[in-house]
């Protein structure tokens, strides 16, 4: 018995966008780069000082004097900051006579110029000249974690905070040692104590927070980072820091948006908050929004791909097909193997043109390369229903159905393709799965009905009938009218 399909692309569509939110926030639901936010990325750079840049020596001392003489020269420039003229008067006092005062001063001055392995050679002389100095271990672990040595940084700072117990700045560079070691809970004990020590250092509560939010203790990564605000309202940091514990953490787009647009005044270039405002407003609907954030990520990033993917994502939702389209072929341009952009393209076909060969295509493209996206499976199995190419669509909508049983769409499409090939103990077993799963699902009923009429089994088609009415389904009358045949 011939009957007309009574499901529309659209009308399927729209059932899944409703039922399945789950589904769609995570996944490459219409073409989305989902994956490419999955937390690999931060937008969250650690603290360092600032280098300093070398002038030419302000003031200089004359000849002849004592190392005692020149070092107190050279901490009279410390003292004014004037570190040319202090690096010169300090290295004269220990070319006569070395003291870890003026090593470790020529460490630090070093160290703020960013000549890491100079310092290093002053301040291991410092060390042994006096072992008990705190500070001067502080600057080694510091240039030695500048220098990516970082276990010889954890010897280093261990030894610090040994000697001084005290030192917030010292735990404070542990902390960040571990986190670079990505040994988050060590992080999180350093940083705890630095800020107990020190609990006017914004860095610290910023460090702690990105910490515990590694560690997936996202309320007390959120406390943190608002206490850093409240400390520094104008530091890029705590908004960065605390839009990632949103972001990547509690899944909370909107304060996730935010707190990156507030970071974003104040580090207009960091590409990473600019991408994830971008594809945190498409997940909230706020296309427009999207599409300004993803241009902004663009200026600083200009051949990423994702980006342009998640703006033709934008513009798809806005109907805007070509401009839509055209983002999406500058991802391929970028990454062929981008499965989002094919997937995107399908979904253009799929849900704004309706041109179901076109999007099995593009869809079969992206599946190549992600071979389990359920969403690609599922609209490919509709395409291959839509042509009348049954066997096609069954692979797809089987695969589809074993990555995610529970779907009832999934399986009233596969038991409609079971029902166009006579396959009726199939059609009638995945029907009744799909009711099982979602008893108001009309079509399941309907279509479970329809087999019933085939197999002529009069009863079990009254009784899928029966159900249709008490859900106020306009199916019903077609099912009875079908069985009254």
């Amino acid at each position: 018995m011939k009957v007309d399909r009574l499901f529309p692309a659209a009308v399927l569509a729209s059932a899944i966008l409703c039922t399945s939110t789950g589904l769609y926030a995570q996944t490459e639901a219409g073409g989305r780069a989902g994956g490419s936010m999955a937390g690999s990325e931060s937008t969250y750079k650690p603290k360092v000082r600032a280098v300093a840049k070398h002038t030419v020596v302000k003031r200089t001392t004359r000849t002849g004097k004592t190392a005692a003489q020149y070092e107190a020269d050279g901490s009279a420039f410390f003292d004014q900051k004037d570190y040319d003229s202090a690096l010169a008067a300090y290295q004269s006092a220990v070319n006569i006579k070395p003291s870890a005062v003026a090593l470790y001063r020529i460490g630090w001055i070093q160290n703020d110029f960013g000549e890491f392995d100079k310092a290093l050679l002053a301040l291991n002389r410092a060390s042994a000249l006096d072992p008990s100095l705190s500070s001067v271990f502080l600057e080694k672990g510091y240039a030695l974690r500048r220098l990516k040595r970082l276990p010889e940084a954890a010897v280093a700072l261990k030894r610090c905070v040994e000697l001084n117990p005290q030192s917030a700045l010292g735990h404070y560079e542990f902390g960040l040692v571990y986190f670079e070691q990505k040994q988050y809970a060590g992080a999180v004990s350093m940083l705890t104590t630095a800020t107990s020590l020190n609990p006017d250092s914004g860095d610290a509560f910023e460090q702690l927070g990105i910490s515990l939010r590694m560690l997936g203790r996202n309320a007390e990564a959120i406390d943190a980072l608002n206490r850093a605000i409240e400390l520094n309202p104008e530091d890029s940091g705590g908004y960065m820091g605390l839009g990632d514990a949103y972001y990547y953490g509690t899944k909370d787009y909107a304060k996730a948006v935010d707190a990156y647009v507030k970071g974003l005044q104040y580090q207009p270039d960091n590409d990473v908050a600019a991408y994830n405002v971008g594809w945190a407003s498409n997940d909230l609907g706020n296309y427009d929004d999207a599409i300004k954030w993803l241009n902004e990520c663009l200026r600083v990033k200009p051949n990423y791909a994702p980006a342009y993917t998640e703006l033709g994502y934008a513009n798809y939702k806005l109907k805007q097909d070509s401009t839509a389209m055209n983002a999406y072929q500058k991802a391929l341009q970028i990454d062929p193997r981008s499965s989002s952009a094919y997937f995107g393209i399908g979904d253009i076909y799929y849900y704004n043109q309706k041109n179901y060969v076109l999007a099995a295509e593009k869809y079969k493209s992206g599946l190549a390369i992600k071979p389990d996206d359920v969403n690609a499976l599922y609209r490919i199995g509709y395409c291959y229903n839509d042509q009348q190419l049954y066997k096609e669509a069954i692979d797809s909508l089987s695969r589809a159905k074993q990555l995610k049983p529970d779907y009832a769409p999934t399986q009233v499409e596969l038991g409609y393709a079971y029902y166009k090939l006579n396959r009726y103990a199939e059609a009638a077993s995945t029907f009744k799965q799909a009711s099982a799963v979602d008893r108001t699902n009309q079509l399941a009923h309907y279509y479970l009905g329809l087999v019933y009429v085939a197999t002529g089994d009069r009863n079990g088609a009254m009784a899928e009938y029966r159900a249709l009415q008490q859900l106020s389904s306009d199916y019903a009358s077609k099912l009875l009218a079908s069985i009254n045949k």
